[in-house]
């Protein structure tokens, strides 16, 4: 009896946890990186956007799954990065700069461009300002090529542009 018992519940164990499989965060990143591919592979598509959702729901899995990894602040910066919610793109960069972890100041800075971005395309010039005077006090990036100097000082250059042609008006 003791063994037909024990045969039942190993046989209803395994096949209970058969039926629920858990994806590691390795797994669940290359998904992710492979949406994100995909979705530049065919961006000019007219269903294109089936393809930013994708990448958006596994950075999604990926914060909601593993809120301890220590890459948390890339996932919830690319969650933000292909949201197509205005202000869930900008809760997501708004939570990067509060983690505030000088590892990884890259997104910090870049959260700060782009919730500067979206101050200016909603005519929040003033947001905008303050986002770019904190972006100027922050430590300046280091550049393995000058394309990316270049590319960076650009996006800098436009954003102040803008922002000071909205506060004149």
């Amino acid at each position: 009896m003791k063994r037909i018992i024990f045969i039942l519940v190993f046989v209803f164990f395994n096949l209970g946890n058969a039926q629920t499989k858990e994806i590691s965060e390795t797994e669940l990143y290359e998904k992710a990186e492979k949406a994100v591919e995909e979705y530049y592979e065919k961006c000019f598509e007219a269903d294109s956007l089936k393809y930013i959702q994708k990448a958006y729901d596994c950075y999604s899995e990926l914060v909601k799954h593993f809120p301890n990894s220590e890459k948390r602040k890339v996932y919830i910066y690319s969650k933000g990065l292909y949201s197509q919610n205005n202000e869930d793109a900008k809760k997501c960069f708004i939570e990067v700069i509060q983690i505030n972890d000088n590892n990884w100041l890259y997104y910090i800075r870049e959260s700060y461009m782009k919730l500067t971005w979206y101050a200016i395309k909603e005519k929040e010039f003033k947001t905008a300002e303050k986002y770019l005077n904190i972006i100027d006090k922050m430590k300046k990036p280091s550049f393995s090529c000058g394309v990316e100097f270049d590319v960076y000082y650009s996006r800098l250059k436009n954003l102040r542009k803008r922002c000071e042609e909205g506060l004149k008006n």
